[in-house]
């Protein structure tokens, strides 16, 4: 599996549990923290994540992560917050 793939399931997962995140909470080094904004940038024009601005630390389940991953509305409140 490759970096991207990690990230992917890894920011996929975080959001299903959390609803939103910061980069740090996702398992990877510093190092890989460039393949991991990349991805993030990619999830969010994909509609999988958003932020509330361009340049927002805190990545939350975009309009794609609401519709397919059944987010229960209480994640859904929080992510908003």
């Amino acid at each position: 599996m490759t970096l991207r793939d990690e990230v992917w399931d890894a920011l996929l997962e975080q959001t299903v549990m959390t609803s939103k995140f910061k980069i740090v909470d996702l398992p990877f080094k510093e190092s890989e923290r460039h393949t991991v904004r990349r991805c993030l940038r990619q999830a969010e024009e994909f509609g999988w994540l958003e932020r509330t601005t361009e340049h927002s630390a805190i990545w939350r389940a975009g309009p794609k992560a609401k519709m397919l991953l059944n987010l229960s509305e209480a994640k859904l409140r929080l992510a908003d917050e």
